[in-house]
């Protein structure tokens, strides 16, 4: 089959096929609104592609290329295109079986647990993907303690709206395009700062830039604002957008999707010698009040919020509230569903897992012990073997060199199997691979 043969899902409408598995079993398609996916056969209808005239064809193969060169720049760094995961996403099915598994389960918050280098990120960023496919919106945000950190919930929740995606329609849109759409439905959320921004935009539809702007936490002009709620950049305004993030999957709920999941990248980060321990008590209070949400814990309904150790706080949860804002719920209604994957270094996550069993501590949360917990274990040689290939077949293409023998290169790295992890490896084979192409008189057995 031609790697352009066009085709049509009921759901994705038309696109191209890019690869196949499984015998031609499983076909990956790229539709014409950016998203690829792997999918059945029969789930598609096939069409013949129109011939293209003979003119236009190195206007085709520069597009290609073009795509192919972005490719392997990124896999230089070891890192592997959001589009292209699926493509080398190798020896890790029982892992992926588990995340899938995981996201149509009751289960609500779960922990991808591997050592530096061994593809936490890739393997988040398909549970991205496949989260798209079966209804869910997705935020994804990398815990960077200088942009999100996890004791600044306001920055939190700006990273997670920027990086905010859901599919409507057959569009992949962002939390602006979502804000635009339910403005036009009857929604009702309680929540103030979600319903000023959704009266706000039915009266004044040409107000969504600014007004989106606001919702999701960036700087606005000052005028705009009028009565509209405040945003607080206080560690204590966790009650705020924890409603917030319970209100964005309430509204995805009413609009017949799954729920809102976020998805938080270089979690360990939330717990290093970086952070003042007043720092450390923050993100753990901010994380505790993150997970009962998710599983729609009923004291932050009904708790009484009293004062005490310098701010409010819940009687029973010891969360702390918003001075101004403390009569807001950290949740809203049950009418939502709200999963949380984290992805941590081991020690980071043992170190949580353990904690819900220390007394009077913000670790000690009732619902880890129902944390799914997923390990990402080392790749076999098999899979090495294949990502090899697969960046020699990208690297010809983009450089049209046919003189390397792709058993050869990874027989070279075969031996530091033990010490390199996946993304070391992989820039190790570029590394052989760019030695052969400006030293075609020596062989790749030359190199140390």
């Amino acid at each position: 089959m031609s790697s352009l043969t066009k085709v049509k899902h009921s759901k994705w409408g038309f696109g191209i096929v890019k690869a196949s598995r499984l015998s031609g079993y499983e076909l990956l398609v790229q539709f014409e609104n950016g998203l690829e996916f792997w999918l059945k056969r029969n789930e598609l209808e096939f069409f013949e592609r129109t011939p293209k005239k003979v003119s236009e064809k190195p206007k085709e193969e520069g597009v290609l290329l073009q795509v192919e060169r972005r490719v392997l720049e990124a896999l230089r760094i070891g890192i592997v295109p959001v589009d292209y995961v699926q493509n080398f996403t190798l020896g890790r099915e029982k892992e992926l079986s588990a995340l899938r598994e995981w996201l149509d389960s009751e289960q609500n918050v779960v922990f991808i647990e591997g050592e530096y280098g061994s593809g936490k990120t890739h393997t988040c960023h398909y549970l991205e993907q496949i989260a798209l496919l079966n209804d869910f919106g997705v935020c994804f945000v990398t815990l960077d303690p200088n942009v999100s950190p996890l004791y600044s919930p306001k920055k939190v929740f700006t990273s997670c709206m920027l990086s905010f995606k859901v599919i409507l329609g057959k569009e992949l849109r962002s939390f602006r395009d979502f804000l635009d759409f339910l403005s036009r439905k009857e929604i009702v959320t309680g929540n103030p700062y979600f319903d000023f921004v959704l009266n706000r935009l039915k009266n004044d539809p040409d107000s969504l830039e600014y007004t989106a702007d606001w919702l999701i936490g960036l700087d606005v002009d000052p005028s705009f604002l009028g009565e509209a709620p405040r945003h607080s950049d206080y560690s204590t305004a966790a009650n705020i957008y924890c409603n917030l993030f319970s209100t964005v999957a309430y509204t995805l709920k009413s609009l017949k999707k799954k729920g809102l999941l976020i998805i938080f990248d270089e979690a360990e980060n939330v717990r290093g010698g970086f952070l003042s321990s007043s720092q450390q008590g923050k993100s753990d209070n901010f994380l505790n009040g993150l997970i009962r949400v998710a599983e729609k814990d009923g004291e932050l309904l009904t708790e009484r919020v009293r004062y005490e150790d310098g701010c409010y706080r819940g009687v029973k949860t010891h969360l702390p509230y918003s001075a101004r804002e403390r009569e807001i719920r950290y949740r809203c209604s049950d009418s939502y569903h709200l999963k949380l994957a984290f992805a941590f270094t081991p020690s980071i996550g043992d170190y949580y897992l353990k904690g819900r069993s220390l007394p009077l501590s913000p670790l000690c949360n009732p619902y880890l012990g129902r944390v799914r917990h997923i390990k990402l274990n080392p790749l076999e040689r098999e899979n090495f073997k294949a990502i090899a290939q697969r960046v020699l077949s990208i690297y010809e293409k983009v450089y049209g060199t046919q003189q390397t023998d792709g058993n050869e290169v990874f027989e070279k790295l075969e031996g530091k199997l033990i010490s390199l992890n996946t993304r070391m490896f992989i820039k190790g084979v570029i590394e052989i691979l760019d030695y052969a192409r400006l030293n075609p008189n020596k062989g790749v057995s030359e190199l140390d």
